[in-house]
Formats: structure tokens, sequence, C-alpha cells
């Protein structure tokens, strides 16, 4: 039985992990493997820089948002969960309560933390070409890189010493590669 975005929504509570590593594709559950730490991390301190870029530019429009239920096709329906997903002129807690929303980011983050995700990563690309989102950036673990891709074809990629910036979705916003993947100090006990 093909599922449709709010079904999904209803019963992801029933699946392994509350639903939180599966998505919707073509109707079809699909469970992904839990993230590895390594992808905590960069999740962890992208949201720490968004928070404080947020801080010191609150007339910003948008909302970066997390583990956001894209819906991307219908009928068959589909629901991507990116790990961040920039929403255009909404507030920074709009969508704070909404699991599903059919609003198109401008800019989708991805992180290819496990062989299953990394298998997936160029139809879902392709898919977000299609709602209209301007830029993917393809967090790689394996190569501590970010591969940025944008709707025109041009890709880049970037590695540690690299400033990540997209002053389209996020205006202002630098942000070195590197620091996507460096472990919180006080996660070790040290003070960093």
């Amino acid at each position: 039985m093909s599922l449709t975005a709010e079904q999904f929504s209803e019963q992801r509570w029933e699946l392994p992990e509350d639903g939180r590593w599966s998505e919707l594709i073509a109707g079809e559950i699909v469970q992904l493997s839990p993230p590895d730490s390594m992808h905590g991390t960069s999740v962890l301190n992208l949201s720490k820089r968004l928070a404080e870029h947020r801080q010191r530019n609150p007339e910003i429009s948008g909302a970066a948002c997390f583990d956001q239920g894209l819906v991307v096709s219908r009928q068959p329906d589909s629901v991507f969960l990116p790990a961040l997903s920039v929403i255009p002129d909404v507030g920074p807690f709009d969508l704070a309560d909404q699991f599903l929303t059919e609003q198109c980011p401008t800019l989708v983050v991805e992180i290819v933390s496990s062989t299953d995700r990394r298998k997936l990563i160029n139809s879902k690309v392709e898919v977000y070409w299609t709602v209209g989102v301007e830029t993917v950036w393809i967090v790689d673990q394996n190569d501590q890189a970010v591969l940025v891709l944008d709707a025109e074809g041009t890709q880049s990629r970037l590695t540690e010493a690299d400033q990540l910036t997209d002053d389209a979705s996020l205006p202002g916003f630098s942000m070195s590669v590197g620091e996507l993947f460096q472990e919180p100090g006080w996660w070790s006990g040290s003070r960093k």
C-alpha cells in the first residue's frame, strides 16, 4: 500500500527509533542507517554557527530547519528529511510544531554518513532541483569535505580551509569546512 505524506507522518512513531531515520520515497517507507557520531558532530557545529549568525542578524527572514519533513512529490508521495533545510519567508519558529512542509527550501544540507545515504544522494539531488531548491551542500564524512551544488549545474568541492557560504539563503554566513568536523571539547572533557 502506497502511503501519503500525512500517513507517513502519523505512522513514523511506530517505526524503529520513532521513525527518526526514515524517509518516504514514492509512497514506501525507506529505513536509513542511524547516523554515526561524526554526523551528529556536523549537525551540532552547523546548528551552533547558524544560531550565532541568526542572533547577530535578527532581520534575516527565513528559518534553518533541522530534520524537517520536506514533501517533495505527491501521488506517489515522497518526504525527505535532510539534515538541514533553509526555508525562506518564515519566522525562526514558524515550522517548529510541524513535521511536514511543502514550502521549498532555498538551501538543503545532506550528510552522507552511511552507505545507504550515499546511494540515495544523486536521486535526491535530482528531486531537489525538480522542486526548486537552489543549492545543495553534501557533507562527506569520509573525505571531510563539502560538495556544493547549485541548480545551474555549478559544483565546487570545499575542503578543510575553505569557507561555506550562501549569500542567497544565508546572507553574511561563513563557516570553515573544517569546523563542521571538529568534535566539541566538552564531549571529551576538555574546554574547547
